[in-house]
């Protein structure tokens, strides 16, 4: 009977270490979230970001919203016209994303507003593990 009681108790200790780990892990952020200013009757605008991921798991972005856009692409590569719409981009662990002209970036598309150097637009970032990360993009 001791035994049993022991084990049951090494394996309480168990569970409980692995549900603290993971309540105490840090949570992934998005910072630093700009907007470049369209061309007056624009109906398209690029946006840009960072992400840092400090838990030890890959993190997916698989979408962003905003009430500016009806949609907003994630796209890797180039300038919009070169560049691939894709359906996530991956925040490694322990590491970060920079969302950059040239490199991966959104594309907000169907503005419903003009869009002017000032304005702050408020984005929701979405990962697969339906994690929302709201962050305000200034437009410069």
């Amino acid at each position: 009977m001791r035994i049993r009681l022991t084990a049951v108790l090494v394996i309480c200790a168990w569970l409980l270490s692995i549900h603290v780990g993971r309540a105490s892990q840090p949570a992934v952020t998005a910072s630093g979230a700009w907007i470049a200013e369209p061309a007056a009757g624009a109906t398209t605008a690029l946006g840009y970001l960072e992400i840092h991921n400090p838990t030890m798991y890959d993190v997916y972005v698989v979408g962003v919203t905003s009430d500016v856009a009806s949609v907003i692409e994630l796209r890797q590569g180039g300038s919009s016209g070169e560049a691939k719409v894709v359906k996530e981009l991956t925040v490694a662990a322990f590491g970060s994303l920079t969302l950059e002209p040239g490199g991966a970036h959104m594309l907000l598309k169907e503005l419903k507003r003009p869009l002017e150097a000032g304005d702050a637009v408020e984005l929701t970032v979405k990962t697969d593990g339906g994690v929302s990360l709201k962050v305000t993009a200034g437009v410069r």
